[in-house]
């Protein structure tokens, strides 16, 4: 009798697909989100920075990723967002598991974008936060 786990190629479940394909082809399909995804995406480290955004991101802004990858997130708020700023503050210390706020968002030529910003703290496998991930959605353009 056989005792293993792993589906064989007339298993209904279909043959079984190596870990590191199974990890692999989900990693891809991820990036494919965020490089597709028409708002702003970025990965922020707990000490703020910016370490990975999307091309929608980088349009909205009018910033490279480069630019933004140099960048802290309290950089990219304006001062006039004082309660976003607070709160976004508070997300990537990690001192809440998500955030929800309205802000004013700098972009290259001088133009504040009204933005709404939501995220999320990604954690390890001993649940300790390792990194934000924020979605930023535009609503208008408020000239400099």
């Amino acid at each position: 009798m056989d005792t293993s786990h792993e589906p064989s190629d007339d298993d209904p479940r279909g043959p079984s697909i190596p870990l590191e394909e199974l990890v692999a082809s989900s990693h891809e399909r991820y990036a494919e989100i965020i490089d597709t995804a028409s708002v702003g995406i970025a990965h922020v480290t707990l000490e703020g920075l910016v370490v990975r955004v999307n091309p929608f991101l980088c349009e909205m802004t009018g910033l490279t990723g480069g630019e933004l990858l140099s960048m802290r997130v309290d950089d990219l708020i304006t001062a006039e967002s004082e309660e976003g700023r607070t709160k976004l503050a508070r997300f990537v210390r990690g001192a809440e598991e998500e955030v929800a706020c309205a802000a004013l968002c700098s972009c290259k030529d001088g133009r504040k974008l009204s933005v709404s910003i939501q995220g999320a703290l990604v954690r390890g496998i001993d649940e300790t936060p390792t990194y934000g991930v924020m979605i930023v959605d535009h609503h208008g353009t408020t000239e400099a």
